[in-house]
């Protein structure tokens, strides 16, 4: 007979580890990346299905388009976004 596995809840060192990162509202199973403005399962592998979030070509695409926005945004002298500017350039970058 097999062990039973158990679901892999968010943790808190995940952000440590990942800072665009937070728990997800759609529970404890779930993480929630600011980059991609999603929820993604994190059930079966943890850390590990965070960094293959990370890998993914979304996600790579929207930070990169993220890192091009903030570093025009500094050329202009404007250094931070407010959270509604911030989903605003995630949503014009797709």
């Amino acid at each position: 007979m097999s062990a039973k596995v158990l679901p892999q809840k968010f943790k808190p060192d995940y952000t440590k580890s990942f800072p665009y990162l937070t728990p997800s509202s759609e529970g404890p199973n779930h993480a929630y990346c600011k980059v991609c403005n999603s929820n993604f399962s994190i059930a079966r592998g943890g850390k590990n299905d965070c960094e293959k979030h990370t890998k993914t070509a979304s996600h790579k695409k929207l930070a990169d388009s993220l890192k091009k926005n903030t570093t025009l945004l500094s050329a202009f002298g404007k250094t931070s976004s407010s959270p509604t500017e911030q989903k605003i350039t995630r949503a014009e970058a797709t």
